[in-house]
């Protein structure tokens, strides 16, 4: 059992562990904390940062085991049961991530008392868009756009989701509805130079050569160096416009 001046010391070594962790210093990490390992009386903290270097090393099989040492000793730990859900989902284990991530979150609904914690609904948000995208890929577009549209409530900060739910229909066929989603996300966020980059592009596919070059001139006055916008505009020069509207 690990002695209370022992005790002491592993605290001060896991503190340590995060500062070489958030260097991304993973062998001092492993370093200071594969002592405790299996030791009685250790902390989750221990495992949950193992746990993640393991996963940064690409052991995803001694990640999820070592997750799961971390969250026996603490089971109300979002933190542990979101990263459980997150790597499970991206090794194909789609039922056992969605058990951990029902798991985490109850425990946020049952615990917080209606205090909203932006770090935790990000991880949440990430789980949705993930599983979005895999909604997505195998063409169920109602669940992918209910899982697009519950990660943007959570994180209504991170613009790539709306992006892709603006270009979901694109996937169907109906470039219009993808048009119309990409002028309200672009009227939302001038500023964002995705989305004027994504309508100028469809835009242009669908012959509609100024309004295009319109939005590709708008995102050079944002940014003169944008490549991007730099090579379609030139491209461009040689289209035939077809309609404005």
């Amino acid at each position: 059992m690990v002695s209370k001046l022992n005790r002491l010391e592993l605290d001060k070594h896991v503190q340590d562990a995060k500062a070489f962790f958030a260097k991304n210093d993973l062998n001092k990490v492993k370093q200071l904390l594969h002592p405790y390992a299996e030791t009685q009386g250790v902390t989750p903290d221990v495992y949950f940062l193992l746990a993640n270097v393991y996963h940064l090393e690409g052991n995803i099989a001694k990640a999820i085991n070592t997750f799961r040492k971390a969250l026996a000793l603490d089971a109300d730990n979002t933190d542990i049961l979101i990263s459980l859900a997150v790597l499970l989902n991206d090794i194909g284990k789609y039922s056992d991530a969605q058990k951990y991530f029902d798991m985490a979150d109850s425990r946020v609904k049952k615990g917080q008392n209606g205090i909203v914690d932006q770090h935790i609904n990000r991880k949440f948000s990430l789980q949705h868009f993930e599983l979005a995208e895999m909604y997505a890929t195998y063409q169920r577009f109602e669940e992918s756009e209910r899982e697009y549209r519950t990660s943007i409530g959570l994180d209504p900060e991170n613009l790539l989701v709306p992006l892709k739910l603006a270009l979901l229909p694109m996937k169907r066929g109906d470039h219009g509805a993808a048009i119309a989603r990409l002028n309200d996300l672009k009227s939302r966020h001038p500023k964002y130079l995705q989305a004027r980059l994504a309508l100028a592009k469809l835009l242009h596919e669908e012959g509609k050569i100024i309004l295009a070059q319109q939005e590709w001139q708008t995102v050079l006055e944002m940014d003169s160096n944008n490549d991007e916008a730099k090579m379609y505009l030139d491209l461009s020069k040689n289209s035939s416009e077809t309609t404005l509207n």
